[in-house]
C-alpha cells in the first residue's frame, strides 16, 4: 500500500504505522499518521494552521491548491480518484510544503511512482494481475489469499505496490 510506505519513508514510528494498518480504516488512519508526522517536524505551528485552513477548503478548491503548490498532477488525479479525496488532497498539500526536507522529497518521488504505477495497473484484469504479482516476487501464498478475498483486484494492486 503506498501509504504504508510513505508514511514509514517520511519517518512515521513503525509502530505507528502498524496501529494505523491494524485499525478498521487503514488508509484513513495513515493519512492522519502522514499529517501528524509532517506536523511534527520543524515548523508544527506553520503545518498546523495549513491543516486548519485546507480542512476548510471544498475538495475542488483543494484540487487547485495542490496543483498551483506544485503537487505531481498524476498524484492529484489519484487523490482525486481515491475514496477520501479530501484527506488525500491535504496529505498532498502538506507534503508539499514539506518539500524542503530531502526525505520528504524522496518520499514524494516514491509516492509518485507508486501512483503511476497504481495508475497501470488499475485497468488490468485479476488474472493479469496474479501473473504480474507472481513474476515480480509476490509470495504464492500472499497471491492466493488475494485471488480469495472479497476484493481481489485491490489486494493484488496493494501487494504489487508493496512489491515495487
Amino acid at each position: 500500500m503506498a501509504l504504508h510506505q510513505r508514511a514509514t519513508a517520511e519517518g512515521c514510528p513503525a509502530s505507528d504505522v502498524d496501529d494505523a494498518m491494524d485499525s478498521d480504516d487503514p488508509k484513513a488512519a495513515l493519512i492522519e499518521l502522514l499529517v501528524k508526522c509532517s506536523s511534527g517536524g520543524g515548523a508544527g505551528g506553520s503545518d498546523a494552521q495549513l491543516r486548519a485552513e485546507l480542512q476548510g477548503m471544498r475538495v475542488m478548491a483543494l484540487h487547485k491548491r495542490a496543483l498551483s503548490d506544485g503537487a505531481d498532477e498524476t498524484a492529484v488525479d489519484g487523490a482525486m480518484d481515491s475514496d477520501d479525496s479530501r484527506a488525500e488532497l491535504v496529505a498532498l498539500i502538506l507534503a508539499q510544503h514539506a518539500g524542503a526536507d530531502p526525505q520528504a522529497a524522496e518520499a514524494a518521488a516514491k509516492a509518485k511512482a507508486l501512483e503511476t504505477l497504481r495508475a497501470e495497473l488499475q485497468p488490468l484484469r485479476v488474472m493479469e494481475l496474479y501473473k504480474r504479482a507472481v513474476s515480480a516476487g509476490v509470495d504464492a501464498a500472499q497471491a492466493e489469499d488475494a485471488m480469495d478475498s472479497d476484493e481481489p483486484k485491490a489486494e493484488l494492486i496493494a501487494l504489487l505496490l508493496d512489491a515495487a
